[in-house]
């Protein structure tokens, strides 16, 4: 375990993190916290959470935001996460959000949603550090991901092509839909 702190999304259990924690803990002998959202999902076939697993003597959640975004809007197929962390000096908030496969009208209004979001957490208070880590069912290339290009002062720190979703049965990886912007 090379990190310190991880967000999960897609998780389809309600004990995975609890487990992933113990195994944590048994392979590097310290110990190792968690928070998971409530289920998210419009649709009662397709249900999810979002999670934060982080090692506790690197990373401490923070005051500030923990929880489910609001959306008003009602754009989102799986309502966003949020939670506040700190590392030593640094405070920051990290945002998971995993966006629906559905037509493309109403996906392209997600992914713009979410940037309005992003911008939104970065200008809530002076504190502007914000990571944004989202499965968009796009690449960063596509035409449907102009309103992040447009974000002043916001980084994909997901190399150009990167393969980054996991194929079903241990096939490998496919497509760069992943995406980490600070």
């Amino acid at each position: 375990a090379h990190f310190g702190l991880c967000g999960i999304i897609e998780l389809q259990s309600d004990w995975v993190l609890q487990g992933l924690a113990r195994a944590l803990e048994v392979e590097t002998d310290e110990p190792w916290a968690y928070i998971q959202s409530d289920r998210t999902g419009k649709q009662r076939s397709y249900i999810e959470e979002f999670g934060f697993i982080w090692r506790e003597a690197k990373v401490r959640i923070a005051s500030g935001h923990v929880g489910n975004v609001a959306d008003f809007p009602r754009t989102h197929r799986h309502q966003p996460y949020v939670a506040t962390f700190n590392s030593g000096n640094f405070d920051f908030r990290f945002l998971l959000i995993h966006t629906r496969w559905t037509t493309e009208p109403e996906r392209a209004a997600e992914v713009a949603q979410i940037a309005r979001d992003f911008h939104w957490f970065q200008t809530l208070t002076t504190e502007r550090d914000v990571i944004l880590a989202v499965d968009f069912n796009y690449p960063p290339t596509s035409p449907k991901m102009g309103p992040f290009r447009n974000l002043p002062d916001t980084v994909n720190l997901i190399p150009a092509g990167t393969l980054t979703t996991l194929k079903a049965s241990g096939q490998g990886f496919s497509s760069w839909y992943d995406h980490l912007y600070v």
